[in-house]
């Protein structure tokens, strides 16, 4: 079981916050580094969701959406949509 790691900061008069120590090594952030800040929106309260950018995207999208297909014979869906066009 991964244990969770929380730690609260600030926001300063010009909205800037400081990532804590233990946030910043647990990941390894480093200086100058960028972020990603997303908003999750779910019934309860949004939450806000920080990650680090990453360093190559075409990497990191590499795969994301493979189990879109799985269980579904391609060459027959091609067929199906093939026959649609045609109509």
């Amino acid at each position: 079981m991964k244990k969770s790691l929380t730690s609260q900061s600030s926001i300063t008069t010009k909205y800037q916050t400081v990532i804590p120590a233990a946030i910043r090594q647990e990941l390894g952030i480093k200086m100058h580094e960028e972020l990603i800040w997303q908003i999750i929106r779910t019934n309860a309260e949004p939450m806000v969701l920080v990650s680090r950018r990453p360093k190559n995207w075409a990497q990191h999208l590499s795969g994301l959406g493979k189990r879109v297909w799985e269980g579904v014979d391609t060459d027959m869906y091609l067929k199906q949509l093939k026959k649609e066009w045609q109509k």
